[in-house]
């Protein structure tokens, strides 16, 4: 599967989960949730809307699990795209 295949089938995905939640189909938007995140596992938006359907289900614990590992990745990326830049400009410098 080429990427633009791969974002166009998470996109049908996340969409799928989207209107069964508006629907009150909690459980069947979990599986296309899980399906999008197979595909792009660390994806914060899908992984958010995961969250937060698994709150809408009462299972709290999964929903703050998944949270947690939200705020990780986010502060992980953004840590790392600081020291890239801070190392781009070292770079720059010894030029």
């Amino acid at each position: 599967m080429n990427s633009a295949d791969k974002r166009f089938l998470i996109q049908v995905y996340k969409n799928k989960a989207f209107s069964l939640c508006a629907l009150g189909k909690y459980k069947e938007a979990l599986k296309c949730y899980d399906k999008a995140l197979e595909l792009d596992p660390n994806d914060p938006r899908t992984l958010n809307n995961k969250a937060l359907t698994l709150s809408d289900l009462g299972r709290h614990d999964e929903a703050i699990q998944l949270y947690n590992l939200i705020i990780t990745n986010l502060v992980d990326t953004t840590l790392k795209s600081k020291l890239e830049r801070i190392k781009e400009e070292k770079e720059e410098e010894l030029v």
